[in-house]
């Protein structure tokens, strides 16, 4: 407060400078500088979320004949991405908020550089080798956790669909003749889009068309509707890492992903047969990479209410 007050005396200014508050002084700062700021508690813990917009986009969202308005606005120049992020050097922290008017403010430098990531994690012999052993353990340690718990948060799963979604773009771009840095740069670049295009606008559309058309506030019902929404849009299905973690739980996102994940198991038990490779005695959830992408999108559309016409 101190440094805005400061900041706000030193402006130039048409006449007299104009009585300071913090809303006067965000509002003033985001037109002369693009700059967004919010300040308030993360997990009990004081942030600071303070950048620079680099987008400020507004689309009309689609989805089973319903539509309504997104504003996104993306960030970067971070002066402070908050606490978390500060503590494990951007490792974890917040990846953004909803803004006024139900606007979606992201934090870019949270999500740069997954596609990289991504590519290494099947170009770089070591960390290909690395990522190998760590699935092979985690898919041994899920069939445990799946017995104990049928609906569960499984490591394993988790990092065999993010590697199968990475191997299917570089095999449809490969197929294509691009190879070397072309390969590399167009898988990212791809890998990236997907991501971006189910998580902001397919999964923040879903809640603009529920809160506004339908009036949902519920918090939980509405991460569960958007989630179904995410992937059953999605061109690579096969990137829900968020969905599958966490599960259970007292968050909105952990209660949503534990029923979503209930009704793909269903749906898995219901078309078993069609399911090939599915082992019906083992349990359903660590199979859920064996169903065609076709499938997942179809799992997770059963059990949408807006994608058989009827509001619950």
């Amino acid at each position: 407060m101190q440094e805005a007050q400061a900041l706000w005396r030193s402006l130039s200014w048409d006449g007299a400078v104009p009585p300071f508050s913090p809303q006067a002084a965000l509002a003033e700062l985001g037109r002369r500088f693009g700059t967004i700021a919010s300040l308030g508690n993360t997990d009990d813990i004081p942030n600071l979320l303070l950048g620079h917009t680099v987008v400020d986009e507004t689309r009309d969202v689609e989805q089973y004949g319903k539509k309504a308005s997104l504003r996104f606005v993306q960030l970067d120049g971070m002066v402070s991405s908050g606490y978390t992020a500060w503590l494990t050097h951007d490792a974890k922290g917040t990846g953004g908020w909803s803004g006024k008017e139900g606007e979606i403010i992201q934090i870019r430098p949270m999500y740069a550089d997954a596609g990289v990531r991504w590519w290494r994690g099947i170009a770089d012999p070591e960390m290909r080798a690395e990522a190998e052993r760590e699935i092979a353990a985690e898919s041994a340690r899920d069939l445990q956790r799946a017995r104990a718990t049928e609906v569960t948060h499984l490591p394993g799963l988790r990092l065999r669909l993010q590697q199968q979604a990475v191997m299917q773009v570089c095999d449809r771009l490969a197929s294509a003749g691009l190879v070397g840095d072309a390969l590399r740069d167009a898988v990212i670049t791809t890998l990236t889009r997907d991501k971006f295009d189910s998580s902001i606008w397919a999964h923040e559309g879903r809640h603009a068309i529920d809160k506004t058309i339908f009036g949902i506030h519920d918090n939980t019902e509405l991460e569960f509707r958007a989630k179904l929404s995410e992937i059953a849009f999605a061109r690579s299905p096969r990137l829900m890492g968020s969905i599958l973690d966490p599960v259970g739980g007292t968050s909105a996102h952990g209660r949503a992903n534990e029923r979503v994940l209930t009704g793909v198991v269903a749906w898995m038990r219901t078309h078993a047969s069609e399911i090939s490779g599915l082992d019906a005695k083992q349990p359903f959830l660590p199979q859920l990479d064996k169903l065609t992408d076709d499938q997942i999108r179809a799992a997770f559309r059963s059990l949408d209410p807006l994608a058989h016409g009827v509001r619950d």
